[in-house]
């Protein structure tokens, strides 16, 4: 995606049950299994109010031609 130059994130890599500020309820990784494939295959795309049809699809064209 950043080779097409489209900006692309992930805001989720740590599932909320591994962070720090909940050590204390003494979750391992494999407790949540769904929440950490999750966080783990997220991707966050382009999604604000000004992106145009035309940069959507071509979001859209990339995503395919990755599979």
């Amino acid at each position: 995606m950043h080779d097409a130059g489209i900006g692309v994130g992930i805001h989720y890599k740590i599932p909320v049950h591994l962070h720090g500020a909940f050590d204390f309820m003494n979750h391992l990784r494999g407790s949540f299994p769904n929440s950490e494939k999750s966080a783990d295959d997220m991707l966050s795309l382009p999604l604000y109010p000004g992106i145009t049809e035309a940069q959507q699809s071509q979001v859209v064209e990339i995503l395919r031609a990755a599979r």
